[in-house]
């Protein structure tokens, strides 16, 4: 299976948490996850299913109510 150095996804949060495993198991080590078009108050939700995939959070950006959060794979 190839593996991607950099995935961006902007749906969301649902559909993100939902396919945590699935675009976990896409990234390289050392890669890095974008994730946008999630609310603020669903931020931690998606951030646990990610750390469950052992991504590493990096930064989360704000902007009126919604977040884009940054994970990579160390």
């Amino acid at each position: 299976m190839a593996r991607s150095d950099l995935i961006i996804a902007n749906i969301l949060a649902r559909p993100l948490i939902k396919m945590a495993p699935q675009l976990a198991s896409h990234l390289a080590p050392g890669g890095s996850v974008i994730l946008s078009g999630i609310l603020a108050s669903q931020r931690w939700k998606v951030l646990s299913a990610y750390n469950g995939q052992h991504l590493r959070h990096v930064r989360t950006i704000w902007r009126n109510g919604w977040v884009t959060i940054h994970l990579d794979r160390p």
